[in-house]
């Protein structure tokens, strides 16, 4: 690889590093090409950029910025799938591909400054994503509100009914 090539994707990992609030480095050794195709098309269609980078470049494009975290980790073949927002999607994603092909492994991430070990990121699989837990919470601040709302029709409907029964009370005694 020609030095102005090696500068190249230093280049396009800083940017992609600096506009990406989490990472996720994992090792691919014995997956085919068309498993690694699959791989990155699944990531692809939830805004994940998946790439294998040599481990000099990858270094050399973390230093300065926070990612500088994970550098000592960078050791034997490695891919990095970067992405903004929250872990959960990707980390779906990759866990699911792990059941079928077993040899994917994650070997650690970043999300917003904080180093995460495999076990981590594995555990955010099984995590709600952001917009599960809006919902949720959208939910749950609605529910109060509904039952107040239904007390509150009631009330009505109750005086009528008691305004009724006097009415008639009174019709049937004169």
């Amino acid at each position: 690889m020609k030095r102005q090539d090696k500068q190249r994707v230093v280049d396009e990992l800083r940017e992609r590093f600096a506009g990406s609030d989490v990472a996720v480095f994992t090792r691919f050794s014995g997956l085919n090409v068309m498993e690694m195709n699959r791989l990155r098309n699944e990531l692809k269609k939830a805004s994940v950029e998946f790439r294998v980078v040599k481990n000099t470049l990858l270094r050399r494009a973390m230093e300065g910025g926070s990612m500088a975290l994970l550098r000592d980790r960078v050791e034997g073949p490695l891919a990095v799938a970067t992405t903004r927002g929250d872990i959960v999607a990707l980390a779906r994603i990759l866990a699911g591909f792990m059941k079928e092909h077993p040899r994917l492994e994650i070997h650690a991430g970043f999300v917003r400054g904080r180093v995460l070990d495999a076990k981590a990121v594995e555990q955010a699989a099984t995590l709600p994503s952001r917009e599960e837990l809006v919902g949720k919470l959208l939910f749950l601040l609605n529910c109060p509100v509904a039952r107040l709302m239904g007390a509150l029709r009631g009330i009505p409907g109750g005086l009528v009914r008691v305004l009724a029964a006097i009415q008639r009370q009174k019709e049937q005694e004169g």
